[in-house]
C-alpha cells in the first residue's frame, strides 16, 4: 500500500514537472514567434553566456562574441560563417573525448556555442536553448527563466518611457545605457536606475530590473528600450 501511495505521489510529482515544462515551453514559443532576428541572436548569445563557465575554448568564446557583432550590425555574414567553422571544430573535439565537466556538459556547451553563429537564426535560438538545457539539467529552470526575462521582460509589464527621461541632463540616461551595452559593464545597472530616478521615473519595474541580482545580457529589454533597439 505505502509503496502504490509513493508510486502515485512520485507520478503526480512527474505530471505536475511535465505540464509546468509544457506550458514554459508554450511561452518561449510565443515569445520567440514574435520577436525580432535581432533579439533571436542575442536570445542564443545570452543562452551561452549562462553557461560560460563550460565554455573554456577561446574558439568558442569567439563565436558568441561575434554573434553578438552580426546582431547589431558590426560584423559580415563571412565573419559570422568563419566564428561557425572554429566553434564546429571545437565541437567535435568534444564530442570525440567524450568530455563532461563537473558541473555541467562541456560538449553540450560547446554545442550552442557552434549554433549561435549558425546563419539560420531561428534554429541558432532553438537550438542554443536546448544546448543550455542540456549543459546544465531540465531542472534548472532558473538558468533558463533569467535569460527570458532579461531579453523580454515579463509580458503585460512594460512601462511606457517617457520622452523627458530620455532627454534629461541632454540625454544622460541613453548616454549611460549605450556605455553598459557596447561594453556589457551590467554591474552599472543600478547607476542606471539611480539616473532615471534623477530624470523623475518612479516605475518600481524599470528600477527593480535595474537592481536586480539575476544576470543582464546584451538584448536587455530595458537597454533596447532606452536606445530604441528592436
Amino acid at each position: 500500500m505505502e509503496t502504490s501511495k509513493a508510486q502515485e505521489r512520485d507520478s503526480g510529482v512527474r505530471g505536475t514537472n511535465e505540464r509546468g515544462n509544457i506550458e514554459r515551453q508554450q511561452t518561449l514559443d510565443d515569445t520567440l514567434s514574435l520577436t525580432t532576428d535581432r533579439k533571436l541572436r542575442l536570445f542564443a548569445c545570452a543562452c551561452c553566456r549562462q553557461v560560460w563557465h563550460l565554455i573554456s575554448d577561446e574558439r568558442s568564446r569567439g563565436a558568441v562574441d561575434m554573434a553578438e557583432w552580426f546582431a547589431d550590425g558590426h560584423a559580415s555574414a563571412e565573419d559570422l560563417a568563419k566564428a561557425w567553422h572554429l566553434a564546429e571544430d571545437v565541437f567535435w573535439e568534444l564530442f570525440r573525448a567524450g568530455i563532461v565537466q563537473e558541473h555541467g556538459n562541456a560538449e553540450a556547451a560547446a554545442r550552442a556555442a557552434s549554433w549561435v553563429a549558425s546563419v539560420n537564426v531561428t534554429e541558432a535560438a532553438w537550438q542554443t536553448f536546448e544546448a543550455l538545457r542540456a549543459a546544465v539539467g531540465p531542472s534548472e529552470e532558473q538558468e533558463h527563466a533569467a535569460v527570458r526575462r532579461d531579453l523580454f521582460g515579463d509580458p503585460g509589464r512594460f512601462p511606457l518611457l517617457k520622452p523627458a527621461w530620455i532627454e534629461w541632463n541632454e540625454g544622460y540616461v541613453p548616454d549611460l545605457a549605450r556605455s553598459i551595452y557596447d561594453s556589457k559593464d551590467f554591474v552599472q545597472m543600478p547607476l542606471l536606475a539611480e539616473a532615471l530616478m534623477e530624470a523623475g521615473c518612479r516605475e518600481e519595474y524599470l528600477l527593480a530590473h535595474c537592481h536586480s541580482e539575476r544576470p543582464h545580457f546584451k538584448g536587455c529589454w530595458l537597454l533596447d528600450a532606452i536606445l530604441d533597439q528592436k
